[in-house]
């Protein structure tokens, strides 16, 4: 069965999305066992990750209240950042497989949720998904802003870094890691390590580190 088979108007989810999870989701949908995802609107997103994922436990957070009679589903109500809401719906429904970020697309929000979700309650061989983070570019956003491109600066190259589009640089750099120390930087992460990172327009699929105990130990 395929996503966009399982897909629902409502659920507010294009097409391009759809094709682009497909591809992440495939190989591991017999295998997850929960999925969490932050903004679920009326829940039309949470009835198709149901239906797509065969044995895995649904659950939303929305910062209204959302109410679907459904077994395999649970929604809580709170914000995104609150991480000792987020600590207790991973306690009675992680860890977390699949974690998908579909909720305020405000810079600030996304990386409070990012690093406690991914450090604490993502499995090691799961994924992260931010959505919507082109709203960095628009003047409308609450924070973002237009863009202008910036001035060229010899052996730099500056860019636009206001809100969700700043964010998801930063995780660049923390995807980074072994070339930031084997530039001589002492820089070392209070984070778990980024493996990969997956860049689409309005998705970034965000992959945890396997293999770093060597990385943690380096000078």
């Amino acid at each position: 069965m395929s996503i966009r088979a399982c897909a629902r108007p409502a659920a507010l989810k294009a097409p391009a999305h759809l094709e682009r999870y497909e591809r992440h989701f495939a190989p591991i949908r017999e295998n997850v066992g929960a999925l969490l995802e932050l903004g679920v609107h009326q829940g039309e997103s949470l009835l198709m990750w149901r239906d797509y994922f065969p044995s895995a436990a649904i659950v939303g957070l929305d910062i209204n209240a959302v109410s679907l009679p459904e077994d395999r589903l649970r929604i809580y109500q709170g914000s995104q950042d609150d991480t000792e809401l987020l600590d207790r719906i991973a306690a009675e429904c992680g860890p977390f497989d699949i974690i998908i970020d579909d909720c305020a697309h405000i810079g600030a929000l996304a990386k409070a949720s990012f690093w406690h979700l991914f450090d604490r309650h993502l499995t090691s061989d799961g994924l992260y998904v931010i959505e919507d983070w082109g709203t960095g570019y628009m003047d409308c956003w609450p924070d973002g802003r237009r863009f202008a491109p910036p001035p060229e600066i010899p052996q730099e190259f500056p860019s636009h870094s206001a809100g969700m589009v700043g964010f998801l640089k930063q995780l660049i750099d923390e995807c980074a890691l072994t070339d930031i120390r084997s530039g001589g930087s002492g820089y070392k992460s209070p984070h778990r390590l980024i493996g990969r990172i997956d860049i689409a327009m309005g998705q970034a699929f965000i992959y945890p580190f396997r293999e770093c105990s060597w990385l943690l130990s380096t000078p």
